[in-house]
């Protein structure tokens, strides 16, 4: 059986991952929807150019957040799956393990 300490710090690190997988979803959706939102704005003649600037600004803004949250998932993938290699006979057979082994396949999905 794995100690204490261990399956928190396991259970910790696939929290972390998982959530952000979820930020990098919602950026994304974040992104697609601005970005309609900027082309019906442009589409729209009786709108203020500040305006559409400002929209331009939000889905840069957006689409930024994806990059650095793809450098942050590959990070605590790397750290996950380096912390489930060095432990995996220790951890065989732990919910946290099973966690664990399903949010690396996510996450390696979402790559």
């Amino acid at each position: 059986m794995a100690d204490a300490q261990l399956l928190k710090t396991v259970s910790i690190q696939t929290g972390v991952l998982k959530r952000i997988i979820k930020e990098l979803a919602y950026y994304k959706k974040e992104a697609e929807t601005e970005a309609a939102k900027l082309e019906s704005m442009k589409a729209q003649s009786d709108l203020d150019e500040h305006i559409i600037k400002k929209q331009a600004e939000v889905l840069l803004e957006s689409r930024n957040m994806i990059p650095d949250s793809m450098r942050r998932m590959q990070k605590a993938l790397e750290e996950l799956k380096k912390l489930v290699d060095e432990n995996s006979k220790v951890l065989q057979g732990c919910k946290e393990y099973t966690a664990a082994c399903e949010q690396i396949e996510a996450a390696s999905a979402v790559q």
